[in-house]
């Protein structure tokens, strides 16, 4: 069986790729994700601000400290 497709996970971003936070500017390596957060994250202001809420990936990252 193959993984689904990018479109129906929602998954934009690959393990490796080196990205830029579009709110606070920091540079970050995508080191994995969660489909779906695994903690209660409603409450969280981008969350809150989100049009997906909580119903989008949450990436795992590490911030260039540079």
């Amino acid at each position: 069986m193959s993984p689904p497709a990018p479109a129906q996970t929602g998954i934009r971003y690959q393990i490796g790729e080196v990205l830029r936070h579009k709110i606070f500017g920091f540079r970050a390596v995508v080191i994995g994700w969660d489909l779906r957060p695994e903690v209660d994250v409603s409450d969280w202001d981008g969350v809150v601000r989100s049009k997906n809420g909580a119903d989008q990936p949450f990436y795992r990252m590490l911030p260039d400290m540079a």
